[in-house]
């Protein structure tokens, strides 16, 4: 049976979310294969040459110093829609709803770290900052913004199915007991509502753990 988790994480360092805290994770379930939300093509600027750094590849470099791990870089190098920064500064400039969600969600990552990212109050968060940018679109009823915020989604949309068809067709080639998905934790409520449909048409079930974080870390 190949078993993963999926870890929702955060890709800088904040108070307790950070590098030594997620590998304090990694260290618990030593997994047999990590599956990373970055682009195969950047593997080597975070784990060959070091020109790069995340808090992810922070964590992956320390712990690949005393153990072994297969790596497997699974998402898509599609570049974000063009004026999407445009789009999100006229949101944040009109909404104080926006604003809150967004101070509150630092504030939660920095004070509780993981055990705030894979909850449900964080997967609460995502959805209400969703129904926030689509009420202030309505509101400042700009027609450019629309197709912007459209074209978003669907780049989204086609990395979480990218992310989720690499790691189904790693699995059906590769035996490995324990697997970890660490992705961002934006992407963590899609990726569990593509399991089921995943698991029926792939030709391999995946057992994962998403439940809250007490009971998986």
């Amino acid at each position: 049976m190949h078993n993963i988790i999926l870890i929702g994480s955060y890709h800088g360092n904040k108070g307790n979310c950070n590098h030594i805290e997620l590998l304090k994770i990694l260290e618990k379930i030593k997994p047999d294969v990590l599956f990373e939300e970055k682009h195969p093509s950047y593997y080597d600027a975070f784990y060959k040459n070091k020109t790069r750094n995340n808090l992810e590849s922070d964590a992956i470099n320390l712990y690949l110093e005393n153990h072994s791990l297969n790596q497997v870089l699974v998402d898509d190098n599609v570049m974000p829609p063009t004026n999407s920064e445009y789009m999100y500064n006229q949101i944040e400039k009109r909404s104080h709803g926006y604003r809150n969600l967004i101070d509150t969600n630092s504030i939660y990552t920095e004070y509780y770290g993981f055990k705030y990212l894979n909850s449900d109050i964080c997967l609460n968060y995502h959805q209400a900052l969703g129904n926030e940018i689509e009420e202030t679109l309505k509101f400042i009823g700009d027609e450019n913004l629309f197709p912007i915020r459209k074209a978003w989604l669907e780049w989204i949309e086609k990395r979480d199915n990218t992310m989720m068809s690499n790691i189904y067709s790693y699995s059906k080639t590769n035996n490995y007991k324990t697997g970890i998905f660490l992705v961002g934790t934006s992407h963590r409520k899609s990726i569990i509502d593509k399991i089921p449909e995943y698991n029926n048409k792939e030709g391999v079930i995946l057992n994962w753990n998403y439940c809250k974080y007490e009971n998986i870390l």
